[in-house]
């Protein structure tokens, strides 16, 4: 896997050879060695892993291609109400999925995060070839990985993170694919800030080819801006922040076996110490310098939701969350709600289960690790 090879294969398909800024070349450098130096994926791996990356810069050279042509996608009034954040497996699908079925707000598609350019020859406003695209993702996915379903409820159609748009730009916890710790130390002095302007591009994009979508407002959600969360902030200013919470002592193990499947899928040697270290080692420490950041900056921008209060009043936390942005959840949008909870109610899926033991891990390492978060946000 060489990154030469791939951005030409990706212009070759896409007929295009301009990536926009050449920033985005170091982030995928350092991520492309590591996965060819650490991951030990296995031969179908590789190529699955390969696809992926190369999908991703076709998707970025026809971004940057329509840009030229209709330079007035910038010019798209992008208004980001609030981002859903906290760590993965804390009930933020939930709520944003809740949220995003109230009219008149907006959230990113799954279909749309496989492929946020228009196909050659799309019809504004028609993406059906990639709906059907992602569709068959899904149904190849979950058959190849039934498991799966039970951890993270996977479809085409609905709202999902945006995390996915930022490993686009080779951004973000990306080894839950398969262990590249280079690529995690290389991360860990990165500057977001391009990571995040080109987010913000790709939302006025997305908005652009659906003019419906023009003066609702977004709701973000992704684990992964609690990595970075001085960009978000600076990137959307006058958007709110919703964290949800969960105690890590049932979130990390919960992680590490999401991660431990999806390496399953490409790794030879899925290995589930490693994966309960990795996870210490990348979450612990995010935790901390964000509870300092909270510390620091104070909690106006802040709203947060824990998660058994959002299983045990999931209307309820919505209503405190559009409070909190200054939004009123009227009748319409209640209904909505809870069609939307009718539709995709937790028992329709396997229960996921999972232990710390099973990962290396045990309750006092995480106390320790989460200290600072757990005695600032976990209540008994």
């Amino acid at each position: 896997m060489q990154i030469d090879t791939l951005l030409v294969e990706a212009q070759r398909r896409a007929g295009l050879e301009n990536l926009g800024p050449k920033w985005i070349l170091e982030s995928l450098g350092a991520y492309v060695c590591a996965l060819r130096t650490e991951a030990d994926l296995t031969a179908a791996g590789a190529i699955q892993t390969s696809e992926i990356i190369i999908r991703i810069l076709v998707n970025r050279l026809r971004m940057i291609d329509a840009l030229r042509l209709h330079p007035e996608i910038l010019d798209e009034d992008l208004k980001v109400l609030a981002a859903i954040i906290g760590l993965p497996r804390t009930g933020s699908t939930l709520l944003q999925r809740i949220l995003a079925s109230i009219p008149g707000i907006n959230g990113v598609r799954w279909w749309e995060l496989q492929n946020f350019a228009p196909f050659p020859g799309e019809i504004r406003g028609h993406p059906a070839e990639r709906r059907r695209f992602a569709e068959q993702m899904v149904a190849d996915w979950l058959a190849a990985t039934p498991e799966f379903a039970a951890i993270h409820p996977l479809s085409a159609t609905q709202v999902d993170e945006e995390s996915i748009l930022l490993h686009n730009m080779f951004c973000g916890a990306l080894e839950f694919r398969a262990p590249i710790p280079s690529y995690v130390a290389w991360q860990s002095t990165a500057d977001f800030r391009n990571a995040y302007a080109d987010l913000r591009t790709t939302l006025k994009f997305l908005q652009w080819q659906e003019p419906s979508r023009r003066g609702k407002p977004w709701v973000l959600k992704a684990p992964e801006h609690m990595i970075a969360p001085e960009a978000l902030l600076a990137t959307f200013p006058d958007c709110k922040v919703i964290v949800t919470h969960r105690s890590p002592l049932q979130v990390v193990p919960s992680i590490c076996s999401m991660w431990y499947t999806l390496h399953r899928f490409s790794v030879a040697q899925p290995d589930r110490l490693k994966i309960g270290q990795a996870n210490r080692s990348r979450w612990g420490p995010t935790l901390t310098k964000f509870t300092a950041l909270r510390a620091r900056i104070g909690d106006d921008r802040f709203i947060d939701i824990g998660y058994r209060d959002l299983l045990k009043d999931p209307v309820g936390e919505a209503r405190k969350a559009l409070a909190a942005v200054g939004m009123a959840l009227d009748a319409r949008g209640e209904a909505a709600i809870n069609t939307w909870l009718e539709e995709n109610s937790r028992d329709q899926r396997a229960s996921h289960e999972y232990s710390a033991a099973d990962y290396g891990l045990s309750e006092r390492e995480l106390e320790d690790d989460f200290a600072s978060y757990i005695r600032r946000f976990i209540t008994a």
